[in-house]
């Protein structure tokens, strides 16, 4: 009798809904993932619902960073409540592609306690090499926060902004759409 095995499921359900003309298109433009289905972000979402909120499973998913799928899949699938700000940013700087951090911060981090805290540490303070992402998560996720939050994370996208740097023109259109939502 063969055991049970989650992940296998869900990589079973990967290759099903594998797309070769989206994988092939990311990999000509430089997909950093050697393993890529080509999902859409629906079909994932799909996956996501069928599996429910499953941490361990989640955490497994995070550590391949060799599957697109996988790191896409894993913040769908992850409780915010166990995520402080320590563990955000261990996710954070677990992924490998600017997708996977758009993701991250949709179905994520905009749920845990106090997001805006982790927002604005990751856009202020000076991220390690090791950590190429980070302020450009903190921006990404700030977009998340938009709502609720904007009269405190536009003086943090403002001084980004002025600051210059490699994340200066996403902040300078989160301050656009801060503006446009308050009426300015």
């Amino acid at each position: 009798m063969t055991q049970f095995n989650p992940l296998q499921t869900i990589k079973r359900r990967f290759f099903a809904m594998r797309n070769g003309i989206v994988a092939d298109t990311l990999r000509k433009a430089g997909s950093p993932y050697r393993i890529i289905f080509g999902l859409n972000l629906p079909q994932l979402s799909e996956i996501a619902h069928d599996t429910g909120c499953d941490t361990a499973m989640a955490e497994t998913l995070l550590a391949d960073n060799h599957t697109r799928e996988s790191q896409l899949l894993a913040p769908m699938i992850a409780d915010p409540a166990t995520i402080d700000y320590c563990e955000a940013t261990r996710w954070a700087d677990a992924m490998v592609s600017a997708e996977a951090i758009d993701v991250l911060c949709l179905k994520l981090l905009r749920r845990m306690p106090d997001p805006v805290t982790t927002a604005i540490r990751w856009t202020t303070e000076e991220s390690p090499e090791s950590a190429p992402l980070r302020k450009y998560a903190g921006i990404r996720l700030m977009w998340n926060l938009i709502p609720q939050h904007s009269a405190s994370l536009r003086p943090v996208a403002a001084e980004i902004a002025r600051t210059g740097g490699d994340t200066a023109p996403l902040a300078a259109r989160l301050m656009e759409e801060i503006d446009f939502l308050a009426g300015e």
